[in-house]
């Protein structure tokens, strides 16, 4: 090897540690009364988890900064990372985001990732910016709004309300309604106990068990299969 490469290599390997930090918190708070939770996300994965017996709300988030050398990190944290739950007069708001994201040298990006568990009886708001979403075991009412990335929704006893831009969807086990306005992406609803109404841009569509009607507002491209549907199904486009 010549002795630049060498250099360079070798010069490389030694700042090479220094990146790729990461940094954990935790976020405890009393379920409101009414059990009302609104989430605000920007990039970075989402899960919620309703769990029975449980009376407050627990958030363990990583905070994923490429690109900061460590003596960086926690002036990084402090100065540019919003991670609150408080509570509000609505019940209670957890906000996790990068007020300002800014591309150094040798830096990719930042996100937050989120593991939330709740208590069952919960009605969820949720705000996502960017990157996967999982939500589960909800007794309450749902309503989504995501920019992008893969959604999974199942095991949810009230409405469940989506708008979605762009990744796929998989929603399963729903006793209530349930409506979705998505941009692209393929979008799977299994066993739904109330009404479906579906406004889709592009994407593959699956809608299988439904008690009640289906309405198709608009499907997009793709491939369309309805089935089962125990109601009547209604197609506008």
């Amino acid at each position: 090897m010549k002795p630049f490469l060498q250099l360079v290599f070798a010069g490389f390997l030694a700042i090479s540690p220094c990146l790729g930090n990461e940094r954990e918190r935790t976020l405890s708070l009393p379920s409101p009364q009414g059990g009302n939770l609104a989430i605000q996300a920007g990039a970075g994965f989402l899960k919620v988890e309703g769990r029975e017996g449980q009376t407050t709300i627990e958030v363990r988030a990583k905070i994923v900064l490429q690109g900061l050398f460590t003596e960086d990190l926690e002036t990084f944290i402090k100065d540019k990372v919003v991670l609150t739950l408080e509570k509000t007069a609505k019940g209670a708001t957890l906000k996790a985001e990068v007020k300002e994201r800014r591309w150094f040298s040798f830096t990719r990006g930042a996100q937050i990732d989120l593991t939330v568990s709740v208590p069952t009886a919960t009605n969820l708001s949720i705000e996502d910016g960017s990157g996967s979403l999982e939500v589960r075991t909800i007794l309450g009412e749902v309503a989504i709004s995501d920019g992008s990335g893969d959604m999974v929704v199942e095991n949810i006893q009230g409405n469940l309300t989506v708008d979605d831009g762009s990744g796929s969807i998989e929603v399963r086990n729903i006793s209530g309604d349930v409506k979705v306005d998505d941009g692209s992406g393929s979008m799977t609803l299994l066993r739904i106990g109330g009404s479906v109404t579906v406004d889709d841009g592009s994407g593959s569509i699956l809608i299988d068990d439904v008690a009640k009607d289906v309405h198709l507002k608009s499907t997009g491209s793709g491939a369309l299969t309805v089935k089962n549907v125990k109601g009547r199904v209604h197609r506008n486009d």
